[in-house]
């Protein structure tokens, strides 16, 4: 059985630990650390598109009978408009992580989603410790390239060729 997530005190109240920022922590004092700042940023990032993929829907403008606070029929506030665009790119960023990590996504979404430690993660799919490790660091890898922008392929290449005359054969 997976354990849930734990707890840990900020202030004066409880929150989630953070499997990602345990593991970051855990591996900064070491000369080849296998989780970075940069993990933990993606990470992040995941997380809060998930929440507002997930989060509650967009109410559009009111389609009843007409009150005196109320939108005229079939009018939609700037205000609803950018909740659903938001709502729509945080889905379709999270649709893109999924594909791109194919068979590492259920690894990421326990980990940086469930908030549950790699180890109970591992140890639920009959893994060692180390090796539940590995797959998180692997998955957070590809995680941090799926948030990179994409690299100009052109650098370096010619674009355009020009040429002094129509005939080629001299």
């Amino acid at each position: 059985m997976l354990r849930g997530p734990r707890v840990e005190q900020s202030g004066a109240t409880m929150v989630r630990s953070n499997p990602v920022k345990q593991l970051a922590a855990r591996s900064r004092g070491k000369d080849y650390p296998t989780i970075s700042e940069a993990h933990v940023i993606a990470a992040d990032r995941l997380l809060t598109a998930w929440e507002e993929a997930h989060g509650a829907p967009v109410l559009i403008a009111n389609y009843g009978e007409r009150l005196a606070s109320s939108a005229t029929p079939g009018v939609i506030s700037e205000a609803s408009l950018h909740a659903a665009h938001v709502h729509i790119a945080a889905r379709d960023e999270i649709l893109r992580v999924q594909a791109r990590l194919g068979a590492l996504w259920p690894v990421i979404h326990a980990v940086v989603i469930c908030h549950i430690v790699p180890t109970a993660w591992g140890e639920a799919q009959g893994m060692q410790s180390n090796v539940a490790i590995g797959y998180v660091a692997a998955a957070l890898d590809l995680l941090v390239q799926c948030f990179e922008p994409p690299k100009q392929r052109m650098q370096g290449r010619i674009l355009v060729a020009e040429f002094e005359s129509i005939n080629f054969q001299n």
